[in-house]
């Protein structure tokens, strides 16, 4: 175990068995009492945010185009063909495109270095937080479509529940941020 002379502080190797005895400093010879050195934690540290985002819009890009074909059929049938159902297809296309916009726009995270944040809703508001020192484990998972646009869904356990709180769906920097939430519990 290592202890620090209180008159010189140079560091000195001694045997544990030594706790609570007096030994002499071999750089200035002053007494010391052996005590173990203890690290000071701050815990008083404010909250600061390391990084914060939303899934990924490009992750929707077949729903987009999916929603942009089906308003295009249906202004076409409106304006030029006349067909019944024409109104139903474009306001298909509507939901269709306003769906991937709505599911971008309300879904967002937030990574402090005492928690993180998921933050879900436009109208009503849902947040689901777990504390860094809680997580137990950060899971990564990417589909085919995930790995050739570059975004994967992060999934977050605690150590409270058990289960999985936290699910992060399509995030573009998805290894910058496990990375950032593994450094956090490491420190």
């Amino acid at each position: 175990m290592k202890i620090e002379c209180l008159s010189c502080h140079s560091i000195i190797e001694c045997d544990s068995s030594l706790v609570d005895s007096t030994i002499q400093c071999p750089q200035c010879n002053a007494d010391i009492v052996v005590k173990p050195i203890v690290k000071v934690v701050k815990t008083n540290e404010p909250e600061r945010i390391i990084m914060t985002g939303r899934p990924s819009i490009i992750a929707q890009i077949p729903t987009l185009f999916i929603g942009c074909c089906l308003c295009f059929f249906g202004f076409i049938g409106l304006c030029f063909l006349d067909v019944l159902f024409s109104p139903f297809i474009f306001l298909a296309g509507l939901f269709t495109l306003a769906k991937p916009i709505l599911a971008h726009y309300s879904v967002e995270y937030t990574l402090t270095n005492k928690k993180i944040s998921l933050n879900k809703g436009i109208v009503s508001k849902n947040e689901t937080s777990v504390k860094i020192a809680d997580i137990k484990a950060v899971n990564v998972k990417r589909s085919f479509c995930d790995n050739i646009i570059g975004c994967g869904t992060i999934s977050i356990g605690s150590a409270a529940t058990g289960n999985l709180e936290i699910v992060i769906p399509s995030v573009p920097n998805f290894n910058m941020l496990k990375e950032e939430i593994d450094k956090l519990r490491s420190e």
